[in-house]
């Protein structure tokens, strides 16, 4: 009996020393050319014996059922690096069982990419050296990229605690040895955009020298694969009864809240982590006299992921839109027609926009100028102007037609018109925009009949050359005309917002 105990115990340990955190290979990025002067590897490893256990614990909730992680660092594969005032080294850790940490949307999807080379995370043990004030301290910390982030990219390995991907999509999160979440940070394409912090803490409070616009509850998932071996007693017709040991696995998912928290501002421009995190994009950000931030974008939009700067760039771009009459129109015509409510936005990664009338839902493409930010202002309004969703559905080309039409009056009106594709389509003869140009000839700038002008002639003119000219472009080959519409009422939106005008 005691053999078997022995043996068992065995197996346990073997299991927990011989099991990698599901971060992939080891990788040097982020370490400097120079190695540490101070906090090397040697110092490292004697500071971190000294002052903890060797397996410590790492708890992912303070949930009484959720079991802490047993983790421990893997020092022949640790390494040196440095940035500012920075020393550190980092190395993979060791679990007892596998465990790994993955947003709702990855968790949702888990059974269809179970298995894949990319389902992964990217956990280091670090301790690190304040050069300026001597102190050594030592932190986890585990990266959990986004779905999309991982499926694109092949290096969640190379972050680290001093580096980041560029393209870096999802959280840092830092966790104290033998104790819980820290703090983390929230990232979009490589730069941070929110603050994460435990959720039995007050944001509002603990960040003492700044201020938190909005803070709301997130949910991701640990899984959790512990391992251990049944002993059971078989009979055999040899020997009489024999002992069998079987290794089993189950694997437990567990939800893990924290707070995260937007638009985080501090006074002296430090990280305002305890010196977790590098804090780039974040500190500095906001400046806590003004009374509010882009107040015309907000009446209008939406976003608890966007950062002060990225409000006040969109208030740029409206403020360019509101200098134009029209411009101004629509504006002052779209806010009173949602009555208080507000568009979704969301900055496009691809050179496009669009507005999505189903989820209420406007994309934009941060490098557009404010003209193309005026033609999906342009179908929110139409949308607010509309019947129902099928209505819409049944006359999108004549809301493109309209669309355009606007358009083409604004940026022709503006400095944005040189070298844009209104001027480049003008040029180059190409029908949809030629099309559009020459309404024109046909229309004021309020979308009423030129003296001179009789309705069959718009009626003739839309149906047989607009019409025909978009559906070459294939981008408009599918789009639906309806014909039922009277000719002159398809630029009814473009008269409303120009009465002023």
């Amino acid at each position: 009996m005691f053999i078997i105990l022995a043996v068992l115990c065995l197996c346990i340990y073997a299991c927990y020393d011989g099991v990698d955190f599901p971060s992939g290979k080891s990788s040097r990025s982020g370490k400097s050319k120079k190695k540490n002067k101070e906090l090397t590897t040697a110092i490292a490893r004697q500071w971190f014996e000294a002052n903890m256990t060797p397996v410590v614990t790492m708890r992912s909730s303070e949930a009484k059922d959720v079991q802490a992680a047993m983790v421990k660092p893997k020092w022949e594969d640790a390494y040196e690096a440095n940035r500012g005032k920075y020393e550190v080294v980092q190395t993979p850790i060791l679990t007892r069982g596998r465990r790994m940490f993955v947003d709702a949307e990855t968790q949702s999807e888990f059974e269809k990419i179970r298995g894949q080379k990319y389902l992964r995370n990217a956990a280091r043990m670090v301790i690190r050296k304040d050069l300026k004030t001597g102190e050594i301290r030592s932190f986890i910390t585990v990266f959990v990229g986004s779905l999309e982030y991982m499926k694109k990219s092949k290096r969640m390995g190379r972050n680290s605690y001093l580096y980041r991907e560029t393209n870096f999509d999802g959280k840092v999160l830092f966790f104290e040895p033998n104790g819980g979440l820290i703090n983390g940070w929230k990232y979009r394409n490589g730069k941070i955009v929110a603050k994460i912090m435990p959720l039995s803490e007050d944001a509002k409070f603990i960040i003492t020298r700044g201020w938190v616009e909005e803070c709301y509850t997130e949910t991701d998932y640990e899984l959790t694969e512990e391992c251990h071996d049944e002993v059971s007693i078989e009979p055999d017709e040899e020997f009489g009864d024999a002992w069998v040991v079987e290794h089993v696995c189950d694997e437990v998912w567990t939800p893990i809240e924290y707070q995260v928290c937007y638009d985080v501002w501090e006074e002296d421009g430090d990280s305002g982590d305890g010196g977790i995190g590098d804090g780039d994009g974040i500190g500095g950000d906001v400046d806590p006299s003004e009374n509010e931030v882009a107040p015309n974008a907000k009446k209008l939009f939406q976003n608890k992921d966007m950062l002060v700067r990225d409000w006040k760039f969109i208030e740029e771009k409206l403020d360019s839109i509101m200098k134009d009459c029209m411009g101004k129109g629509l504006y002052n015509s779209l806010v009173d027609s949602l009555k208080g409510e507000h568009i979704s936005f969301q900055f496009f990664t691809e050179e496009q926009a669009s507005f999505n009338p189903q989820t209420n839902t406007l994309q934009w493409n941060r490098n557009m100028e404010s003209n193309q930010l005026f033609h999906e202002l342009m179908h929110a309004y139409q949308y607010q102007n509309e019947k129902s969703l099928d209505s819409w559905r049944n006359a999108t080309m004549n809301m493109e037609i309209e669309t355009h039409y606007a358009h083409y009056l604004y940026i022709k009106g503006s400095s944005e018109y040189g070298g844009s594709d209104w001027e480049k389509g003008i040029k180059g003869g190409d029908p949809r925009i030629l099309s559009t140009a020459n309404l024109k000839g046909l229309l004021d700038a309020k979308g009423n009949l030129r003296d001179g002008m009789i309705i069959e002639q718009l009626d003739i003119y839309l149906e047989f050359n607009v019409v025909p000219s978009f559906k070459q472009d294939i981008n408009y080959k599918k789009f639906v005309y309806d014909k039922s519409r009277s000719s002159l009422s398809n630029f009814s939106n473009l008269n409303k917002i120009t009465k002023d005008c």
